[in-house]
């Protein structure tokens, strides 16, 4: 053997070893990506349900701000109409204010789809007897824990 010569080889020991730890990198790093979508579509899942539950909620509102409206624009006795009123779903309370066609009535309700899910919308506004439309004083989306815990508010 020659004094300049060096023995370079390589013995399977050490690629082998390499090999193994980036195929169990590629393995950790493809799992933990499998569950970051998984987490990713339940969240969307979820968002996709609120929204959805959200926006029942404001046509059953709309709905009932469009039955009191054209209750109010019928040509009846006050009493009757407030009685009218006090018969729309999701309403709570009825305050007629004035006299004659310069009467207003305030209307309070909570529209909400189910007992259970303690989701609703809370509105209050004020119909003119003129027939002239209606003002909405307060527009609230109210989720409540099933034990009554938090409120949350929505800005408009």
């Amino acid at each position: 053997m020659k004094i300049g010569e060096k023995d370079t080889h390589v013995g399977l020991g050490t690629p082998s070893v390499i090999l193994i730890v980036l195929v169990v990198s590629m393995v950790v790093f493809a799992l933990l990506a499998l569950r970051s979508a998984q987490n990713e579509k339940k969240l969307a899942e979820k968002t996709a349900e609120a929204v959805r539950d959200y926006y029942a909620l404001e046509t059953l509102a709309e709905m009932t701000l469009a039955a009191v409206n054209e209750t109010v624009c019928k040509d009846v006795p006050q009493a009757e109409k407030i009685a009218r009123i006090k018969d729309i779903p999701f309403v709570t309370e009825v305050v007629a204010e004035g006299s004659g066609k310069d009467t207003k009535y305030v209307v309070r309700m909570y529209a909400e789809k189910d007992e259970e899910s303690g989701a609703g919308i809370a509105a209050t506004a004020v119909f003119k007897e003129d027939g002239s439309g209606f003002d909405v004083t307060e527009w609230r989306f109210v989720k409540e824990e099933p034990e009554g815990g938090y409120e949350l508010i929505l800005p408009d």
